[in-house]
């Protein structure tokens, strides 16, 4: 089933880009170092979907940071097939 997400780039004010390590708990890549990323919640926009992944990924309220504007002009299709049969189908701004 096709859904929604975004990936979100942090970076500091020194110029470093924040990666985090995804949890060996985890069935979608674990171990696997990456952006933050959060999948949508039903008629939330990318913008709300990136405030909230901040609060809940990382402990940041969104009106202490700068946000920016997409990175593309519209989502990224994504798709894989895990070796479990398992397919991850989106689309991610």
């Amino acid at each position: 089933k096709l859904h929604a997400g975004v990936w979100i780039h942090i970076i500091d004010s020194d110029g470093k880009l924040l990666f985090l390590k995804r949890t060996m708990a985890l069935k979608t890549c674990p171990g696997f170092w990456g952006f933050l990323g959060e999948h949508t919640h039903p008629d939330e926009t990318p913008q709300q979907m990136a405030e909230r992944a901040l609060m809940e990924e990382v402990g940041l309220d969104s009106s202490h940071i700068q946000l920016s504007t997409n990175m593309t002009h519209g989502p990224v299709m994504y798709y894989r097939k895990y070796p479990d049969g398992r397919i991850d189908d989106q689309l991610t701004w």
